[in-house]
């Protein structure tokens, strides 16, 4: 730095009166000693800009230390409109090109709409125009709906139960927004083309509800229900059988069920019971970890839990007769709800007690 500041002191000016020092030198060495000033202020600011990159650098390093990224059980940030939001994690999907539970972000090149996003276009549609929407779902039981005017219209007595935005939190206000259950698959994850202002729909709506029949999501076609993406990890289906000994099911009609759209379900089976009365529960097989933590936050942190599920009642009815509470065991990326004896319990329950068995037979996750 000295040597530059001694050569740019001698060199010519760039003014346009020449300094005294430069009219004394010969023209050479004026020259030499303006070639030598050129090539060591560029040095100095190649130099210069280089400590600037380290320096940058080195920051960047200590951000990172300081701060890391999420681990692999990051939780979700739950909403209080019946959905939920995910803080982003990394064992999620990194996909840009995907949700990050794995559900395409556009089909086609045009976006695939989820959530409040699809009932905010719906409402806001003024003609059939198609466009795409993606959900999780679950069947549930088929419903005949009465003919208009001597019971429940098209708009109240065909929405579906098992609908969520997220694998295993029902949304009802989704459910209600759409007419597409002949088209649905058994379970997961669904991509849906779907139109508003269908004339057939409208047709058979009672005045009052003409506004709302317009605006309803009329399925034309599932057009994707899940891949290796959405498949769920760390525990699959496959180990998941093989470890309880049961069989994936549909269980329409299951109170329970319902409440778990889009995932992978077994029956819980005690053993020794009669086939008919064997079922106490369900086992829920989840996407991923993160998504069960999203769907039951309480039984993911501790193990177990009597804390309700998002968006999920507080009970179930059997056979409409009795109530029966539920307890709610996790592990890894499974979920299971037992059916238990109010009066005796839940520590003491042999249902529960049978649960707490059986979990201990899955691969560790």
């Amino acid at each position: 730095m000295a040597a530059a500041a001694q050569d740019l002191a001698s060199a010519p000016s760039t003014g346009p009166v020449a300094s005294a020092t430069s009219m004394r030198l010969s023209p050479r060495f004026a020259l030499i000693g303006a070639r030598n000033a050129g090539r060591r202020t560029r040095l100095l600011q190649i130099g210069a800009i280089s400590v600037v990159a380290l320096l940058a650098a080195a920051s960047i390093l200590v951000l990172a230390f300081v701060h890391p990224s999420p681990g692999p059980t990051a939780p979700f940030a739950a909403s209080t409109t019946g959905r939920a939001s995910p803080q982003v994690s990394p064992a999620i999907s990194l996909d840009p090109t995907r949700y990050d539970d794995g559900i395409p972000r556009t089909w086609h090149r045009e976006p695939v709409l989820r959530g409040q996003a699809a009932l905010d276009h719906a409402s806001q549609s003024t003609d059939t125009s198609p466009f795409y929407i993606a959900f999780w779902y679950e069947p549930d039981m088929f419903r005949s709906c009465p003919a208009v005017g001597t019971g429940p219209t098209p708009l109240s007595c065909t929405d579906l139960y098992g609908v969520g935005d997220r694998a295993g939190v029902p949304w009802q206000s989704l459910g209600k927004a759409l007419r597409i259950i002949d088209l649905l698959p058994p379970d997961g994850p669904v991509i849906a083309r779907v139109h508003t202002h269908d004339p057939n729909w409208s047709h058979y709506c009672a005045p009052s509800e003409l506004v709302a029949c317009e605006h309803l999501m009329i399925g034309d076609a599932v057009l994707w229900t899940g891949d290796a993406a959405t498949a769920p990890h760390p525990i699959t289906v496959e180990q998941a059988t093989a470890a309880f000994g049961v069989q994936k099911t549909e269980m329409w009609g299951d109170c329970l069920a319902q409440q778990l759209p889009g995932v992978a379900l077994l029956p819980f089976l005690m053993p020794g019971y009669p086939p008919e009365s064997a079922q106490k529960g369900v086992i829920a097989i989840f996407p991923s970890v993160e998504a069960l933590a999203l769907a039951a936050p309480d039984a993911a942190a501790r193990g177990e839990s009597e804390a309700v599920p998002t968006g999920h009642r507080s009970d179930c009815a059997y056979n409409g007769i009795y109530v029966l509470r539920v307890h709610w065991l996790a592990r890894a990326n499974v979920l299971m709800g037992i059916y238990y004896d109010t009066s005796l319990g839940p520590q003491a329950d042999p249902f529960v007690a049978e649960a707490r068995s059986q979990l201990k037979r899955l691969p560790a996750g």
